[in-house]
């Protein structure tokens, strides 16, 4: 007897059979400041076309908002792919946010997205070579689930595996 699949199961077998090269999921937990303080965090990690996990990232992020949160998660992928010999290589990153896929794709063009004022970060996305990909916030548990550990972090933590 075969099974049914879930939609997001479909979907998610969608996303990892439509990539070429290696990709990339991030995600960052932003929580209103509160008595106690704010709760941030960033998370992600790489996998190669056969899902084997080739790096992964948590930590805390000083976020003033939830969309710069997920900027900082990106923001740390991309300089971890940097310096890696991996640099050359062709990605498919994927958000849950579409504020900031939409950001990423608008500057890719126009160059006028004003809250992107690092100049490191300029470079980064010009030097990488990725496509950037909204998918569903149930595609991106893994990530999600990372960047909540982060929030709970004292310094961040990344290994290459």
């Amino acid at each position: 007897m075969g099974s049914i699949l879930r939609p997001n199961k479909i979907s998610q077998i969608g996303v990892h059979n439509n990539h070429r090269g290696l990709c990339g999921f991030i995600d960052g937990s932003w929580r209103k400041a509160t008595d106690q303080g704010s709760s941030c965090g960033v998370g992600g990690y790489l996998q190669d076309i056969d899902c084997n996990l080739l790096f992964f990232f948590s930590g805390p992020s000083t976020s003033s908002c939830a969309l710069v949160c997920e900027y900082n998660a990106l923001f740390f992928l991309l300089k971890s792919i940097g310096d890696s010999p991996l640099i050359h290589k062709k990605f498919t990153f994927f958000s849950d946010c579409q504020e900031l896929v939409e950001a990423i794709n608008c500057l890719r063009i126009t160059l006028q997205v004003p809250w992107f004022a690092d100049s490191s970060f300029l470079d980064l996305i010009h030097v990488v070579n990725f496509d950037f990909v909204k998918i569903h916030r149930d595609l991106n548990s893994k990530a999600d689930s990372l960047a909540r550990q982060g929030a709970q972090l004292g310094n961040m933590f990344s290994t290459w595996c």
